[in-house]
């Protein structure tokens, strides 16, 4: 299960997403792949970034995704969203590269994939 970026304290979001990429890491290929051949999203990351590093941010990807854009918006969460994901990408080693929110379809494709 991805975690939740917002609701789920940050030091369990880096463990769950450290473990779900080390658990996943032979469908990096297939994953990457399918990625790189989508029309509607910025690529630059996940081309970028090879093995357990691709899939942390994908999976934080994943998580991102996962957000209601009125929470997204919204400045009483707006504050402590933005301090987790700092801190989550800073200690996945991800920190330089932008957020990329999936459309639902592509979430659950991309779940299905790793899922298999």
């Amino acid at each position: 299960m991805i975690p939740h970026i917002l609701y789920n304290d940050p030091a369990e979001v880096i463990t769950e997403i450290h473990s779900l990429a080390l658990s996943n890491i032979d469908k990096e290929k297939n994953l990457k792949d399918f990625i790189l051949k989508l029309q509607n999203i910025n690529k630059y990351s996940f081309s970028n970034l090879n093995g357990e590093l691709f899939l942390r941010y994908v999976l934080v990807c994943l998580s991102y995704s996962r957000l209601d854009i009125e929470i997204v918006n919204n400045p009483t969460f707006r504050e402590k969203l933005n301090s987790n994901i700092l801190e989550i990408m800073s200690s996945l080693m991800i920190q330089d590269h932008q957020l990329v929110a999936f459309s639902e379809t592509l979430n659950n494709e991309i779940r299905s994939l790793l899922e298999q």
